[in-house]
């Protein structure tokens, strides 16, 4: 069975300077559940281990256009073979892009008092918490 997403792959333009473009889409429930073991996440942060950073990009990338050879400037055809030869950097924001697709919005864990159960008024909380910590970093 292949269940349809409701989020379409994607173009998407790293570095407004280039010309390359990368066609990311989102990961099945299983590819997340696969690269959540090598995930942290900090308030306003992702972080994976880079090898995690490059295998959800051999999942999450469906193509390119206009990726080029640093050393002939000849066109690179797209591959999930040459995939490890991307820059670190563009991984790593590719892996940012792949990851907002792939996520119908932000999931905040239940909080329960003492007794067990879940406070409603929890998740409001933690959004006022996290927004007045974003306007504190800016």
């Amino acid at each position: 069975m292949k269940i349809r997403t409701l989020r379409a792959p994607q173009w998407v333009q790293l570095d407004p300077d280039d010309q390359a473009r990368f066609q990311i889409r989102p990961l099945t429930g299983e590819e997340r559940m696969e690269l959540s073991q090598h995930v942290w996440l900090s308030p306003r942060i992702l972080q994976m281990p880079v090898d995690a950073m490059y295998r959800a990009v051999r999942r999450g990338l469906a193509g390119w256009d206009g990726v080029v050879d640093e050393e002939t400037g000849e066109p690179v055809p797209f591959s999930v073979d040459v995939i490890d030869d991307l820059p670190e950097g563009a991984v790593a924001a590719l892996v940012q892009q792949i990851h907002a697709l792939s996520t119908l919005g932000r999931v905040i864990p239940p909080v329960e008092d003492a007794d067990g159960r879940v406070d409603p008024d929890a998740a409001d909380r933690y959004l006022a918490e996290d927004e007045a910590g974003n306007s504190d970093s800016q």
